[in-house]
């Protein structure tokens, strides 16, 4: 019984260590300790809460400039989808679910400020690659409608007319009312004398 209280206090201390990593803000060691935690007691009873602090501590290393390296963003959007997966019924899951829209929404704005990067120096290859992207994995995050715009210019640039055509017309189809109406019927003109 003394051994098993030993223990016992011995795993909880584990978990505090990784608690007070978190607290002091090192989430980068928090990280480490909670995962030795769960590699070493999986069936532990606060393995939920073990996983949504992995997931958590990615989070809080996520740079406010979505200029930046966003691989952490990536990182804890996985460390909630295990949670959510492993712990469906937690009390953490709701939580978990809402950081991860977050970081999907800091991911967005990356792949919008490199599109936008691209787009500025003339780079309409890279660029189209990025709008497609954006469009295609962050949809109605805010960005589609100039995405589409943009998507369409880049594809007119780079000769891809049939592409480019398509795109302004679903742009037109989906924002009747679009800040880029007048210069995506002109572009649509432009178009026609390319046939």
């Amino acid at each position: 019984m003394l051994f098993r209280s030993y223990s016992s206090r011995a795993v909880d201390s584990e978990l505090r260590i990784a608690d007070t990593y978190f607290a002091q803000e090192n989430y980068l060691e928090a990280e480490s300790a909670y995962e030795i935690f769960k590699e070493l007691h999986p069936t532990h009873p606060r393995s939920d809460y073990v996983q949504f602090r992995i997931g958590l501590s990615y989070y809080k290393e996520i740079p406010d400039n979505s200029a930046r390296d966003l691989s952490a963003a990536n990182r804890a959007i996985d460390g909630f989808a295990v949670l959510i997966e492993k712990f469906p019924k937690s009390e953490f899951v709701s939580k978990a679910k809402e950081y991860s829209s977050e970081a999907r929404k800091k991911l967005g704005e990356h792949e919008n400020y490199v599109a936008n990067f691209y787009y500025e120096r003339k780079h309409f290859l890279s660029a189209s690659y990025r709008y497609a992207s954006l469009l295609r994995d962050f949809p109605n995050m805010g960005y589609d409608e100039e995405a589409l715009y943009r998507l369409g210019q880049c594809y007119y640039h780079i000769r891809m007319y049939s592409n480019s055509r398509d795109v302004i017309k679903r742009l037109l189809a989906q924002y009747p009312n679009s800040s880029f109406k007048a210069e995506s019927e002109s572009l649509l003109e432009e178009l026609k004398k390319k046939n």
